[in-house]
């Protein structure tokens, strides 16, 4: 499958972006593509963040290749992700709760997406791979469609930056370096 996210509500969000960068003097060029083929030569980066993006792709594997082959060896990789599965969403009627939360799940291309993140990592050539799992307690179903941005189409999508699972490695801090004798890939890592 190929996956077209382009369109007018998504060069709104990029144009939104580079509003914000502008408005805070960021030294930041954005670039609308494709995740499974990124236009970026190999090793390009030092590090690479994608939020919230494979959720929608029907060959997460294939973006997250893209994203070791553009960054360095020791470079690190960052990944925030929804697992739908395992949403926790405190409504009054849990039968209705379970139904609505597997049909969102099984509406997007991966809506599991947060546990196969670590075997995803493994299968792209990436080493020291830790997840964290992160639950973010909902107190009602439509409130938790917005704040996990799956809103069906027509309805207000706004993002409020939560998110379930957080992908990343240990031991050095970030803005230290990785050792490269431990990255024949790339590293995932979060600061």
């Amino acid at each position: 499958h190929g996956d077209d996210l382009s369109g007018p509500e998504q060069r709104a969000l990029l144009d939104e972006a580079r509003r914000r960068c502008a408005q805070r003097s960021l030294r930041a060029t954005l670039h609308e593509g494709d995740a499974q083929r990124l236009p970026f030569d190999d090793a390009a980066f030092d590090a690479t963040r994608a939020d919230r993006v494979l959720i929608f792709l029907h060959e997460p594997g294939a973006a997250l290749r893209e994203m070791a082959r553009v960054t360095r060896p020791g470079g690190r990789i960052v990944v925030t992700e929804a697992d739908l599965g395992s949403a926790v969403v405190d409504a009054p009627d849990p039968e209705l709760t379970r139904a609505l939360l597997a049909t969102a799940a099984e509406a997007l291309p991966s809506g599991w997406m947060g546990r196969r993140l670590h075997g995803l990592f493994v299968d792209a050539g990436l080493v020291d791979v830790e997840l964290r799992m992160f639950g973010v307690p909902s107190t009602s179903c439509s409130e938790w469609v917005l704040r996990m941005g799956v809103a069906p189409a027509g309805v207000a999508k706004p993002n409020t930056g939560h998110h379930h699972l957080l992908v990343d490695t240990g031991p050095p801090a970030f803005g230290e370096p990785i050792p490269a004798e431990k990255a024949p890939g790339s590293h995932v890592h979060a600061g």
